[in-house]
């Protein structure tokens, strides 16, 4: 019996040092605005019987549907753990975080390929997202990029074109088919405080010490501002990353008993979709969120709140399809400005190429040919 010992403990040995499973593809996902355009690509490619892997992190964990992808996600959160399991052919991230950032040096030295995917419409910004996310996007071989005006840009002014893929983003298209099919009517019906006798005001927040301010300065001006309709109305639309903790408090504290005011987070019986609270807005404002930019590509009229001083710009105010609100008289102007959008002219000004998901199809599979 003892004879037999060495021989099972070296079978053993043997078995729990195997070669890394091959797969084609590799995402992986955590910020919500990433995975959602990154799935409409994922849905594509199990429908065509493509080979893939998907790793979920953070909020992406409660995006990516295990019924769905039950063969596909994986279960390793590590760089290290999933290098030593999986060798994928092609890597793709996104760029909001500090762990994608890890991925994407892990596999830059292998024989994997390895693509960011930088989602936002802006190339810059002063919240922290932008600071990781321009360290991120530099340790992959290529980047995605959503409009020739982000590839134009200084920020990606350093790497070779042939790096810089313009491929748009995948939730446009879908997202501006999803608005202009809503029942207006049947949403104004469920909120019952909230009616098209007066200009409806759609404020959609993100999260931060900057964002707070720009918060509070909203709040003092719509309490000051005066229009020509008696009511006051506003649906605060809570970033999916917040509890809408903070709006709440701060609304009960600061807000004039003259408005009417809904906070729609995901908790609420009178929660609305990002696509619902732009169907019924008549100006759809924020600080920093992209949401704003998802707004003008259904043709409603944008403004962005910016507290006097703060360094904050977005390309739609550079652009000057945005208005800016930093006082209680910008408010009202922006409120009963005429100014309109074309559905399509921001596809056109920022050169966004349609059929995304195609489009990043065909990275991948020339990434796949060159392999």
């Amino acid at each position: 019996m003892f004879r037999f010992l060495p021989i099972i403990l070296a079978s053993n040995l043997l078995s729990t040092t195997h070669e890394p499973t091959k797969t084609d593809i590799l995402f992986v996902l955590e910020h919500p605005g990433e995975t959602k355009d990154l799935l409409l690509v994922t849905e594509e490619l199990k429908r065509s019987g493509r080979n893939f892997s998907i790793l979920a992190l953070g909020t992406a964990k409660t995006l990516v549907d295990p019924s769905v992808y039950k063969k596909e996600i994986i279960p390793y959160d590590t760089a290290e753990i999933i290098a030593s399991k999986i060798s994928p052919k092609i890597l793709i991230t996104g760029v909001a975080t500090e762990k994608q950032k890890e991925f994407l040096n892990r596999f830059e030295n292998t024989e994997t390929t390895t693509y960011a995917y930088w989602d936002n419409p802006e190339p810059n910004g002063s919240v922290a997202y932008f600071t990781e996310a321009l360290k991120t996007e530099k340790a992959a071989k290529y980047v995605l990029l959503p409009s020739q005006y982000v590839a134009d840009s200084p920020e990606f002014a350093d790497r070779p074109t042939s790096t810089k893929l313009v491929v748009g983003k995948p939730t446009l298209e879908e997202f501006q088919k999803t608005v202009e099919n809503i029942d207006q009517e049947e949403i104004l019906g469920r909120l019952k405080s909230i009616t098209k006798d007066s200009p409806i005001l759609v404020f959609s927040g993100t999260y931060g010490k900057e964002y707070e301010k720009a918060f509070a300065l909203f709040i003092n001006c719509i309490n000051k501002a005066y229009w020509d309709t008696q009511k006051k109305q506003v649906i605060f639309q809570i970033h999916p990353s917040s509890d809408g903790k903070f709006e709440k408090e701060y609304c009960e504290k600061h807000l004039g008993a003259n408005v009417d005011y809904i906070i729609s987070t995901r908790d609420v019986s009178q929660k609305l979709s990002i696509e619902e609270a732009i169907a019924i807005s008549d100006l759809f404002i924020t600080y920093n969120s992209s949401s704003n930019f998802q707004a003008a590509i259904c043709g409603r009229k944008i403004a962005n709140v910016i507290p006097d001083g703060d360094p904050y710009t977005t390309s739609l105010l550079t652009l000057d399809i945005s208005m800016k609100i930093s006082s209680p008289e910008s408010l009202v102007d922006s409120i009963q400005s005429m100014r309109t959008l074309e559905v399509d002219s921001i596809y056109r000004y920022m050169g966004i190429p349609k059929n995304s998901v195609q489009l990043i199809i065909q990275a991948i599979d020339q990434g796949l040919k060159n392999n």
